[in-house]
């Protein structure tokens, strides 16, 4: 039985529009096969095809036609469930490939987080490790400059007072030098005084002797004629007189020796006069030169004792000025030393300060070396970031095809099961 159809709805009427916002692939990403012949398309054209059919069907009766075209119909939605079935599969193997990029993109976002954490964490170190070096630089530089301007300071005062008292030493040796030169002369000058006194005082000491042996034989003949203590206190008493005898013997010589220098001036004269009629004057003036010259004599020979004290004094004073001099040497000597062990602390001072300067440019390259593997690391780190936000992006736009996919296999789905119910309808 045939009854008359209304007018049937085209699937263009069930058709839900997508809107999909364009994505610009950073990376490149799988796509879809290319779309075949869309089948909804084909369906809306059999839909003149089915009018044609009805009102062929209303005015000629015949069943062949029908069945003939029912069965293209039936074969070409075979041929669109065939293409559905591989749209599935295609989206099925899109989404075990999407779950492989998500689970990729997980463990890059991981790794990502554990590395950006770790650079964090080193960045941190390194900071602390460049300040903390800046730090002990900034120390070493500030006690390296302080040591040395006290030790140069030190040297500077150490050298100018070694200077001052040098000068000082120096300029006293000088005048101790001209003083022993002149102390030389007046030595030898006394040493010459002292051979003309030494030749005077042995005959003086031949004197003496005889005066000594005559003691010695009145000790002889006073000891065989009184006692004991009478002797002794003889002999004491002796004593005594004989130092006293040698004092005025002394002096008894002096004035002898310049009685004969005057008789001898005087017998000069005596024969040199010529002249009877002076002679009362001329005596009257001898006798008062006579007088001055004893007088001056006598104080002459005191003179030359005294002058023989003085000679023993000098001698005894060159001595001890030539002990000071040797004293000065062994001061001047010491001193040397001094500047000597000063001048090697200075240069053990340099080789500490340039040690320390070696020291100073290895932390300073170490901190250059740091500064370079920190640069490497951000470099690095931000090419990973890069790499992974292209990731990212590229996952997200396989997503939204995926998506977008999804939505057109659904509403390829809703399409076939209303062709599949019209088909009903029309059999």
């Amino acid at each position: 039985v045939t009854r008359a159809s209304s007018p049937l709805l085209t699937p263009s009427h069930f058709t839900v529009t997508l809107t999909t916002t364009s994505v610009t692939p950073v990376c490149s990403a799988p796509s879809l096969p290319p779309r075949g012949p869309d089948p909804w398309t084909l369906l809306s054209h059999t839909r003149p095809e089915n009018r044609r059919l009805l009102h062929t069907h209303q005015t000629h009766p015949s069943h062949t036609l029908l069945k003939e075209e029912m069965e293209e119909l039936r074969r070409k939605v075979e041929s669109l469930k065939e293409d559905l079935r591989e749209r599935d599969s295609i989206i099925s193997r899109q989404c075990i490939e999407r779950e492989d990029l998500c689970a990729e993109l997980k463990q890059s976002t991981q790794k990502l987080a554990e590395l950006q954490t770790e650079s964090v964490l080193q960045r941190e170190q390194w900071e602390r490790q460049q300040h903390n070096s800046k730090k002990e630089l900034h120390r070493l530089q500030k006690d390296t400059q302080e040591q040395m301007q006290q030790m140069c300071e030190r040297h500077a005062a150490e050298v100018s007072a070694l200077t001052l008292t040098g000068s000082e030493l120096q300029n006293t040796l000088h005048t101790l030098t001209q003083e022993v030169t002149s102390l030389r002369h007046q030595l030898q000058e006394v040493t010459s005084e002292r051979d003309v006194l030494k030749e005077k005082l042995s005959a003086v000491s031949c004197e003496k002797a005889e005066q000594a042996e005559t003691l010695y034989k009145l000790r002889n003949y006073i000891g065989t004629h009184t006692g004991g203590e009478e002797q002794h206190t003889l002999i004491e008493k002796l004593q005594k007189e004989k130092e006293a005898l040698c004092v005025s013997v002394d002096l008894l010589n002096i004035r002898v020796k310049s009685a004969n220098d005057i008789l001898r001036l005087q017998e000069r004269e005596l024969e040199q006069q010529c002249d009877p009629l002076h002679r009362d004057r001329s005596v009257g003036l001898l006798s008062l030169w006579r007088e001055k010259v004893f007088m001056l004599l006598v104080q002459l020979r005191s003179k030359e004792s005294q002058l023989h004290i003085e000679n023993t004094q000098l001698h005894h004073t060159v001595s001890d000025l030539q002990q000071e001099v040797q004293k000065l040497q062994c001061q001047i000597n010491l001193l040397q030393h001094n500047v000597q062990d000063k001048s090697a602390q200075l240069q053990l001072h340099d080789i500490h300060t340039q040690e320390l300067q070696q020291k100073l440019c290895s932390a300073v390259d170490e901190i250059e070396r740091l500064k370079k593997h920190k640069e490497s690391s951000e470099t690095s780190t931000a090419r990973i970031t890069d790499i992974v936000h292209r990731m990212s992006v590229c996952v997200g736009e396989w997503e939204s095809q995926v998506e977008a996919a999804q939505c057109q296999m659904s509403v390829l789905t809703q399409r076939l099961e209303f062709a599949n119910t019209r088909l009903h309808t029309v059999h």
